[in-house]
């Protein structure tokens, strides 16, 4: 009430001032009068636009002085005389509450009217000065006449418009690392399958890897990963994957031909100083030994306090084999082991028992193979 009644009064008082032409004489047909004014900036502390949404208004014509505040209608009478406008006191205003920002609009708009002494006509513009020539308040003619229900329309639409834009950004913000990296997942298992792959233990497998994974017991496969980063020579597929029994630590399968496997374990055991004898791990004697092409190959020995043990077995039983468009004429397994301390044989029996092939030399059947299908028997099998 009592910010309704100061309205008021600041505004009466402002439309009684009179209010001289600028020195910028204009022709004596070019008034403000007879026209709807929008304001489009006003001059308290700083030059300020006024928000789209809110249209503050003003209107000469016929002694009657009307307009808005962008909340409020206010009316009164003025004279036009050659050189002054001259506004009656009397002036009525509503009393409607203003919410922000067309409250701050208002508070402005009526501050600064009191300061009015000179108007300028410049054709679609009309400048109001204080008594130092600066515009305080500048108004535009309305090229297409909006009414205040179309503002209000207008501004339903842009906060619905907002309100769509602060969903998006919400729905943005609520998406978790962990829901891409499971799309992410998705996707790669998709691949996958396109390429012939499959998906086990949180990797992605390719068609080469998901072969090999078929000669390996069902509780180590599942903790298995792909290895394709400096891989021996001749390797078809890689995979590493924890230990088989407590004591191991980890181990991979090495697919791959069976001249390339042991020339790699040849290659390992000449680097490691192993001698080339055959092992006793059961009395932590080093050592590595090849029962010949099909039939098997062994080696032992400890390095950095840790029992170490290779393994080369069958891949496909006396199978020859096609691997996603390799061929394996005598394919093979190398097995490498690492032990959770220096003791050899536990390590060796978990290779083993692998391939239930505790008699290598007696070329038993190994335990785990890879399907062949129709493929011929290997050379080394034939010759037997």
């Amino acid at each position: 009430m009592l910010k309704m009644a100061i309205a008021r009064s600041l505004l009466a008082s402002a439309l009684a001032v009179a209010i001289p032409v600028a020195t910028a004489a204009q022709d004596e047909k070019v008034t403000p009068e007879g026209v709807d004014w929008h304001l489009t900036s006003y001059d308290l502390d700083d030059p300020t636009s006024v928000p789209w949404a809110i249209d503050p208004t003003l209107r000469l014509e016929d002694g009657t002085a009307s307009g808005s505040t962008g909340c409020n209608d206010f009316s009164g009478s003025y004279t036009l005389e050659s050189e002054t406008h001259a506004f009656d006191a009397a002036l009525t205003m509503t009393r409607m509450a203003c919410p922000e920002p067309a409250s701050t609009v208002e508070d402005a708009y009526i501050a600064v009217l009191p300061e009015v002494v000179a108007w300028t006509v410049d054709g679609d513009v009309l400048e109001l000065n204080n008594g130092d020539g600066s515009v305080i308040l500048a108004y535009e003619r309305a090229v297409v006449a909006l009414t205040p229900s179309d503002v209000a329309a207008l501004a339903t639409m842009l906060e619905a418009q907002r309100a769509a834009i602060d969903r998006l950004d919400e729905r943005v913000d609520n998406i978790r690392i962990s829901t891409l990296r499971d799309r992410i997942k998705e996707l790669e298992g998709s691949v996958a399958s396109l390429q012939g792959g499959q998906s086990s233990g949180g990797s992605t497998f390719t068609a080469a890897e998901s072969v090999l994974l078929k000669a390996i017991p069902q509780e180590v496969e599942k903790t298995c990963r792909p290895v394709r980063n400096g891989l021996p020579r001749g390797t078809v597929a890689a995979v590493a994957c924890d230990g088989s029994r407590k004591a191991v630590a980890e181990q991979a399968y090495y697919l791959m031909e069976w001249q390339d496997a042991e020339a790699t374990l040849e290659s390992v055991t000449t680097a490691k100083g192993v001698p080339d004898k055959r092992p006793r791990c059961h009395d932590q004697k080093a050592g590595w030994i090849s029962y010949g092409t099909s039939v098997g190959a062994e080696a032992c020995w400890i390095d950095g306090g840790k029992a170490n043990y290779r393994l080369i077995t069958r891949a496909a039983g006396c199978k020859q084999l096609d691997v996603a468009g390799a061929h394996l004429t005598e394919p093979a397994i190398y097995l490498p082991m690492e032990g959770v301390n220096k003791k050899m044989e536990p390590v060796r029996a978990a290779g083993l028992a692998y391939t239930d092939a505790d008699y290598l030399i007696m070329n038993r059947e190994a335990g785990s193979y890879i399907p062949a299908g129709n493929q011929p028997q290997t050379p080394a099998c034939k010759n037997q």
